[in-house]
């Protein structure tokens, strides 16, 4: 059984202890406040370690020498780093911190490396990444299937237009940008896995795999450069709108942004020089009219207070919005709104958790998706110490046709590897095939031999 040390017993630390439990996982939570603690002795079956994180000796009773993951999920970015680096020094396999501060994710200075890190989890970075690919199911002939690796890259399909350049084009010599790959053709119902020399007819039906921003510019490739500019209406300037608003392509969204309070709608006015700011409640008087609100494509209630997101979702649906979208903190309600009308519910705390699953998840292979039954499935791998595929080129390794490594999460972080790269222990690998390749993924990256 896997032990888990969480630092921190609020909503975050809560929530992931329970997931944990549910998995089977035996979890040890630390906290410093009696008030936190009393609440998971009463809902929780989990150890409890009275102290601070940032105690050696605290940690060491937590037996954080010996887990299998940490995960510092106080409230202070500071006090995660901290307890992620003196566990990680202390013996713990793997450590997480849940990180706020958009300056720890400075693409100029890795703030993760430098303290030891394997895993930062920012539930508002994650929360607007999730949004953002729910936004893109508003547009014609795409939907949208579940995100791997982190959240970095996921599968879409995408209705090639007969005006595509793409049009009889062997997908050897198409302009794809890096790490995407055509991974399934559906064609008068029937699925075609393609390889290098296929090529793509009017109305053919493709999953496309890469990495989550690389597709803004490949819609063009097929025939969809005619998208017009959609309209959605955010309301709340918290977290969660600082980082959608950095993922969303501006050029084909016109954004209509509303926050009450004046000093939060100047400050992501300023950041945000493409977006319409309004310092209102759209929900006050005839402001919703007034803006024409119901023509948007998708209504986004991001503010602090979940219950008037929940109401502001919910009149937006009314009113005829075609994708509300909810953000709520207590995951009692994912179940209570359940049934309602609102189109997506999301939470912080529940983007958190699904990473420490993913982290957790000891399952040497899985199908973590199938977009076509027999033809093209979705495996995840986790190489084994000591198999047989470690150090060798990928092109040395004997794929079956049709079978690819389509990324590797490697210490945190995803690669789109060539098939002059190599695997390594410990490697998670995301690689489509058809079925039936279990036994050969099985024989590459988990057994072991002499």
């Amino acid at each position: 059984m896997k032990n888990v040390v969480i630092t921190g017993a609020g909503e975050v630390g809560r929530y992931a202890a329970q997931i944990a439990k549910k998995d089977g996982l035996r979890v040890t939570i630390v906290e410093t406040c009696w008030e936190a603690i009393s609440q998971v002795e009463n809902t929780l079956d989990a150890r409890i370690v009275e102290g601070s994180a940032c105690d050696a000796e605290v940690l060491r009773r937590a037996e954080v020498e010996t887990c299998d993951i940490l995960m510092a999920a106080t409230s202070l970015d500071e006090v995660n780093l901290l307890t992620a680096a003196i566990a990680k020094r202390m013996g713990a396999k793997k450590v997480m911190a849940r990180i706020h501060n958009p300056v720890y994710f400075d693409s100029h200075f890795d703030y993760r490396e430098s303290f030891g890190v394997d895993y930062f989890i920012c539930p508002e970075q994650l929360t607007a990444k999730a949004i953002a690919s729910d936004l893109d199911l508003t547009e014609p002939n795409a939907t949208k299937i579940p995100r791997f690796a982190q959240n970095e890259i996921e599968v879409r399909n995408i209705i090639v237009s007969p005006k595509s350049e793409a049009i009889q084009v062997e997908l050897k010599d198409l302009d794809l940008p890096s790490g995407v790959r055509i991974v399934l053709i559906k064609r008068d119902g029937e699925g075609i896995a393609p390889d290098a020399h296929s090529v793509l007819k009017p109305l053919d039906k493709i999953s496309i795999i890469g990495p989550a921003e690389s597709f803004k510019s490949i819609y063009a490739l097929f025939g969809q450069e005619d998208f017009r500019v959609r309209n959605i209406a955010i309301s709340g300037a918290g977290p969660i709108s600082e980082w959608l608003l950095k993922k969303l392509d501006h050029t084909r969204y016109q954004i209509k942004l509303f926050e009450k309070d004046l000093t939060l709608a100047e400050k992501i006015a300023e950041k945000n020089r493409g977006i319409t700011v309004i310092n209102a409640d759209p929900m006050e008087g005839d402001l919703f009219q007034g803006e024409h609100l119901e023509k948007c494509s998708s209504y986004l209630a991001l503010g602090k207070n979940q219950e008037h997101n929940i109401l502001e979702a919910m009149h937006a649906k009314t009113r005829g919005v075609p994708n509300t979208i909810a953000l709520i903190q207590s995951m009692n309600f994912l179940h209570i709104l359940k049934d309602t009308r609102i189109d997506h519910l999301y939470s912080p705390r529940l983007e958190a958790a699904k990473t420490l699953r993913q982290v957790t998840d000891a399952a040497p292979i899985r199908v973590l998706a199938r977009l076509d039954f027999k033809v093209s499935l979705v495996y995840q791998v986790r190489v084994k110490t000591g198999s047989w595929g470690i150090g060798r080129e990928l092109i040395e390794l004997g794929f079956p046709k049709t079978s690819f490594i389509a990324a590797i999460e490697r210490d945190g972080y995803v690669l789109y590897p060539s098939a002059k790269d190599s695997v390594q222990k410990g490697d998670i690998l995301v690689i489509i095939g058809p079925s039936g390749i279990k036994e050969f993924l099985k024989e590459t990256f988990i057994d072991q031999r002499g």
